[in-house]
C-alpha cells in the first residue's frame, strides 16, 4: 500500500468556491485516517481519494465546528454504504460526546461499532501502533483543547553489524544475546561488548499536523527533523495580533518553526477566506525558510518513505 497523505481542505472557518474547511487523508502503514472533518469531506473523499471510505481511524484536533461538522454526515454515509468493519474514532472528550449526541438525535443504529478513543490534549500520547509506525498526538495552543499529530516510524535498538558477526564467527545464541542488548563470551575469556557488535537506528519521523494554534516558540524535539509537515497558516503577518487573539499562526510564525525545527518539508493551509491569493503567504513563508508548499484541496503528496 503506498504511503501519502492528500488535502481535502484547506480553508479556515469560512469556506469558499475553491476550497473546504479542514480534512486531510493520511495513508500509512496499513492505516487509512481522516484529520479532521470540516463540512463537506464526503464528497472531497470521493472526489479526491481511491475507496476513500474505507477509513481505520478518524482523528479530530479539537472541537471548533470547521473541524467537526462532517463528522455525523460521514458515519450516516458509511452506515448506509453497509459499512461493517469497526471505526475508531479519536477525538477530545467534547467531541466523543456530541457525536453521540449526534447519532442518538437522528436515531441511527450504526451496524459497525464505532470505537471511541479519548484525546488527550494537555500532553503527549501515543494514540495508536501501527505495524512499523507510532502515532503521537501533542498539545497546542489554541483557544480550546487542542492536538496536533506526528507518524514517526520506530527506531531499532541493537542492529548487528554485518561485518562482525563474520569477524568473530558468531552463532544464533550469541547474535540472539547482542540484539537483546547483552555482551556475550567469545571464549578464552574475551568479551564482545554490545556497543561493539550493534548500532541503533533512530526513529524516522515522517510526517506531522499541527492543527490551530499560536506559534511553537521552544523547540520540541519532539518535532525536531519532521519530514512532512502540515502547519496551520490562518492569517499573513500584517494580522498577527489578530492572529494571537483567536489563537492561530501566520504564514511567517510557520515558517519560523519549520526553521527552528530542521523541518524537511512545510506545507501551509488552513488559510483565510478573506485572502483571495496564497502567495502572500508563501512570499512571507520562504522569506525565513525554504522549501514551503501552499496546500490546496486535492493536492496529493507520495511519501519517500
Amino acid at each position: 500500500m503506498a504511503n501519502f497523505f492528500t488535502a481535502l481542505g484547506t480553508s479556515a472557518a469560512i469556506p469558499t468556491k475553491n476550497r473546504s474547511c479542514s480534512a486531510y487523508y493520511l495513508q500509512i502503514d496499513g492505516d487509512r485516517v481522516l484529520i479532521d472533518c470540516g463540512e463537506g469531506v464526503q464528497r472531497q473523499l470521493v472526489k479526491y481519494v481511491q475507496n476513500g471510505f474505507r477509513l481505520t481511524k478518524i482523528f479530530i484536533s479539537h472541537a471548533h465546528a470547521d473541524h467537526i461538522l462532517g463528522l455525523p454526515g460521514l458515519l450516516f454515509s458509511l452506515n448506509l454504504n453497509g459499512r461493517k468493519k469497526a471505526l475508531e474514532l479519536i477525538a477530545p472528550e467534547s467531541v466523543l460526546d456530541w457525536v453521540q449526541f449526534q447519532i442518538n438525535y437522528f436515531q441511527i443504529e450504526l451496524k459497525f461499532k464505532l470505537d471511541f478513543t479519548t484525546l488527550n490534549t494537555e500532553e503527549e500520547q501515543v494514540v495508536w501502533r501501527g505495524i512499523n509506525y507510532d502515532f503521537i498526538s501533542f498539545p497546542l495552543d489554541h483557544t480550546t483543547p487542542c492536538a496536533g499529530l506526528l507518524a514517526q516510524k520506530r527506531g531499532v535498538k541493537h542492529k548487528m553489524r554485518k561485518s562482525v558477526i563474520a569477524d568473530y564467527k558468531l552463532n544464533v545464541d550469541q547474535i540472539k544475546a547482542l540484539k537483546a542488548g547483552l555482551d556475550v563470551e567469545l571464549g578464552g575469556g574475551k568479551i564482545l561488548f554490545n556497543n561493539e557488535a550493534t548500532f541503533s537506528k533512530p526513529p524516522k519521523k515522517l510526517f506531522a499536523y499541527i492543527s490551530d494554534t499560536r506559534p511553537i516558540l521552544q523547540f520540541s524535539q519532539l518535532l525536531a527533523d519532521v519530514h512532512y509537515l502540515i502547519h496551520e497558516s490562518t492569517f499573513c503577518k500584517d494580522l498577527a495580533e489578530r492572529a494571537d487573539l483567536t489563537g492561530h499562526s501566520t504564514a511567517q510564525q510557520a515558517a519560523m518553526f519549520a526553521k527552528l525545527h530542521r523541518t524537511k518539508e512545510l506545507f501551509l493551509g488552513h488559510f483565510s477566506s478573506r485572502y483571495i491569493s496564497q502567495s502572500m503567504f508563501l512570499e512571507e513563508a520562504t522569506a525565513v525558510y525554504n522549501p514551503v508548499r501552499s496546500l490546496y484541496d486535492g493536492l496529493k503528496v507520495p511519501f519517500d518513505s
